[in-house]
């Protein structure tokens, strides 16, 4: 659906963003304080991925109105 396809973009859209911190932050600097906000933004890269992943899964499904409205409430239990 539609709505599937708008959170899978905004979920593309973050783990670009996040891809790209990660690379900036690894070139910047090796002290301690810049290692821990990676491994955060490579935490985040990871719910992202999984995010998308099952997003994309929701996307290839074919659906009934009920069945519809139940994977709604997945994709919004996923996006929090």
């Amino acid at each position: 659906t539609k709505y599937i396809r708008h959170k899978i973009a905004d979920v593309k859209a973050s783990l670009t963003r996040v891809r790209t911190t990660i690379r900036e932050m690894e070139r910047k600097s090796d002290k301690d304080a810049w290692k821990d906000a990676i491994d955060c933004f490579k935490e985040t890269k990871d719910r992202l991925e999984l995010k998308l992943s099952h997003l994309t899964q929701l996307a290839d499904a074919k659906f009934d109105g009920v069945k519809e409205l139940q994977v709604h409430y997945a994709i919004m239990d996923l996006c929090e």
